[in-house]
């Protein structure tokens, strides 16, 4: 009877502990999935205005050079509302640059940092793993790891921390086995190589880079190499190096050393 007794108790202890940790789970969830984002400025390449109830509107001037991308994201292209509720003809501006993020997270992003924001005061676009703070202008977390989207060619394939980099990092398909990649720079001013290591059936190990950032680096460093090498044959090309030593389609005649 006392054992009844006590696993009655025992029972009813740890339904209340369940209980009590599924609301703060609910309530965790909540505030996490839940951030209130706002804008304090128009998006980049509107005029501000106001409308009869005191709404910020935000607007496009003619003359003004606004992207076709933000463009699209109201009904006319022309407005949203800074500070008020949207609605069909007028979207909150906040809806507005969530979609614009959408967009080009897809175009610029690698796979562990989908996060597209724009900061309009450092002039700063670049990506980052996670949530973005409350006005979209970046990580939420300084710890959050983050690229940049670089306003011009040269850094975005000179510079480690380039999104451009960084996404054709991840979506380079690895082969072999014990294969792993990474970005390796030879100089300050030329463009970075994308390392593959690998070992084959014999294990053996093999180092390779991308033939697309071959190309980069030796346009830069040695302009007149497709007079002198054909790159399609060069066993460092991991175009190459994957067909020979892991699916065996090409022989030693078909290489250079």
């Amino acid at each position: 009877m006392i054992e009844l007794y006590l696993l009655v108790i025992c029972i009813s202890v740890l339904l209340f502990v369940i209980y009590y940790y599924d609301i703060y789970n609910d309530v965790t969830r909540e505030g996490f999935d839940g951030t209130n984002y706002y804008l304090s400025s128009c998006p980049s390449g509107f005029k501000m205005n106001y409308d009869n109830d005191g709404n910020t509107i935000c607007y496009v001037d003619e003359g003004l050079n606004v992207s076709l991308q933000l463009l699209k994201y109201t009904k006319d292209g022309k407005q949203c509302i800074l500070n008020g509720k949207g609605t069909e003809n007028m979207p909150n501006c906040v809806d507005y640059i969530l979609k614009h993020y959408q967009k080009q997270s897809m175009e610029f992003c690698s796979p562990s940092m989908s996060s597209y924001f724009e900061n309009n005061a450092e002039k700063k676009k670049g990506c980052t793993r996670g949530e973005l703070n409350e006005t979209l202008t970046g990580p939420r977390f300084p710890t959050q790891p983050k690229c940049i989207i670089y306003s011009n060619d040269d850094d975005n394939q000179y510079s480690i921390d380039s999104c451009l980099n960084q996404k054709e990092l991840e979506e380079y398909p690895c082969f072999g086995n014990n294969c792993s990649k990474k970005l390796i720079q030879f100089g300050q001013k030329t463009p970075l190589l994308l390392s593959v290591n690998f070992s084959d059936s014999q294990g053996m190990p093999h180092t390779a880079y991308s033939k697309k950032s071959c190309v980069r680096y030796l346009n830069t460093v040695w302009p007149e190499w497709s007079k002198r090498i054909n790159i399609d044959r060069m066993i460092w090309n991991a175009e190459v190096a994957k067909k020979f030593f892991i699916d065996k389609i090409i022989s030693k005649d078909d290489i250079d050393m």
